[in-house]
């Protein structure tokens, strides 16, 4: 009697690979992918991890800093739309959010930054909440009313503007955009930091966050354990809406603008974010650290592709790919779990 040895073949390595990091990508496929990512821009590029732009002097890490802006607005957005996504739902409407609240809170100048603020918070609210109400007691499909918010938002800009921008001097408040903390840290960085900690709280230790997990797990055996449904579907968008009000803030003292067309296509990158930091479109999993890490990763991808003078339309073809590539590992995990 003889015994044989089967050799695996290619097509089932491949597979055992593919299980392999569908199943580890959340845990450390992650931050391994923003190391990666990081060499990779230091060796393609020696301005990288240097920033010749002020006055001519090298600052060290000056780059990194300038990412960590550019994320802090995409990654604030992320946040919110983490709590909807998680439930099963979408919010396509925070970009055009940030042109109206920061128009909102530019209408009222004259008043001072704090009132500013206030306004262009609660206008960022006012639609969050607007889209719960249609979602859960309106009964409208999350893509639906959301999409009709992003129009009418963008409208509402438009006509309250006369379609042009509206220039902000209150130096308070651009001092929140522009500002930096000991002439170090970018305020805009303190503050994405701020609140991406309260919504890593809110999801992972508070009984709200568990019933964020429940409700887009399994939406009857939420109600049969008797979660609030549609308690919990409204308080995220009101959450995403709040998040949209703050960015819009930050994004208006940054450039110092209410520009009624700021934040086109920002709702796109923000769900971007969310797919490739392993959050489930399909609800009840996923993390916000896995948000985070996926903000930093296509935000320093396109620094990167910046640095490259690579053609945009190169850059919107590999990004697409890479959001393709995180959906099939999350697929393949959901498949495997």
């Amino acid at each position: 009697m003889t015994s044989t040895s089967t050799t695996p073949s290619a097509s089932n390595r491949v597979a055992d690979w593919l299980r392999f990091a569908a199943a580890n990508w959340r845990s450390y496929g992650l931050p391994i992918a923003l190391i990666v990512i990081l060499i990779i821009g230091t060796i393609a590029s020696r301005f990288f991890l240097v920033d010749t732009t002020q006055g001519g002097i090298e600052v060290r890490w000056g780059n990194i800093l300038n990412i960590l802006v550019q994320a802090s607005v995409i990654g604030i957005l992320a946040v919110g739309m983490t709590y909807v996504i998680l439930t099963a739902g979408i919010d396509l409407s925070v970009g055009s959010v940030i042109a109206l609240a920061g128009v909102a809170a530019a209408t009222f100048g004259d008043f001072g930054a704090p009132v500013m603020v206030i306004v262009g918070i609660l206008t960022g609210l006012a639609v969050g909440v607007t889209n719960g109400l249609l979602v859960t007691w309106g009964r409208v499909v999350p893509f639906i009313a959301t999409l009709a918010m992003l129009t009418i938002a963008r409208g509402l800009a438009l006509t309250i503007t006369g379609a042009a921008p509206v220039r902000i001097t209150d130096e308070a408040y651009i001092a929140i955009g522009a500002g930096q903390l000991f002439g170090v840290i970018p305020y805009v960085v303190i503050i994405f930091a701020l609140i991406a900690g309260i919504g890593w709280f809110g999801l992972s230790r508070t009984v709200f966050g568990r019933q964020v997990y429940a409700v887009g797990g399994n939406r009857v055996a939420a109600r049969l354990s008797g979660i609030p449904v549609r308690r919990t579907e409204f308080a995220v968008y009101a959450i995403s809406g709040l998040c949209a009000g703050i960015a819009a803030v930050l994004v208006s003292a940054r450039t110092a603008t209410a520009q009624p067309s700021a934040g086109a296509g920002n709702e796109l990158d923000a769900i971007a974010a969310v797919v490739v930091g392993g959050v489930s479109l399909f609800g009840g999993r996923g993390s916000l650290v896995g948000t985070i890490y996926g903000v930093l990763i296509l935000t320093a991808i396109t620094n990167i592709f910046v640095l490259l003078n690579m053609s945009y339309d190169a850059q919107l073809i590999i990004k697409g790919a890479i959001i393709l590539a995180a959906v099939m590992l999350q697929r393949r995990a959901d498949l495997e779990e």
